[in-house]
């Protein structure tokens, strides 16, 4: 039982395509019930439902999509200057350390030179 299903296949072919043949035969029996009972459900529901409502209802959809597609948006424009104010942190401490660095190198060579 614990083989998968890659293996089953390749090892048990007949036992894979019995299985799978016994599978669609049940549903080719059962489709029509299936569907007998969907459209009966459909009109079940759709009974009292007015045309208005049907086309109210994908609007109201499309409207909440625009906000979340929005919102989902500018979350990323905020996110992006966060990134670019980090960033830019993050240079001019850089710059600033190697200025520093950079100030101090002339004075402790003369430092060693001197000491020579």
């Amino acid at each position: 039982w614990a083989r998968s299903p890659e293996n089953l296949l390749r090892q048990e072919t007949y036992l894979a395509l019995a299985t799978a043949f016994v599978l669609l035969r049940l549903l080719y029996l059962l489709f029509p019930y299936l569907l007998e009972f969907a459209c009966r459900a459909w009109r079940r529901y759709t009974q009292h439902v007015r045309i208005g409502t049907l086309w109210e209802r994908p609007l109201c959809y499309l409207n909440k999509a625009k906000q979340l597609f929005n919102s989902i948006m500018d979350a990323r424009k905020r996110t992006n200057f966060q990134g670019g104010a980090i960033n830019a942190r993050a240079w001019a401490s850089k710059s600033l350390a190697s200025t520093v660095a950079l100030g101090d190198a002339p004075s402790r060579g003369a430092g060693l030179s001197a000491n020579h």
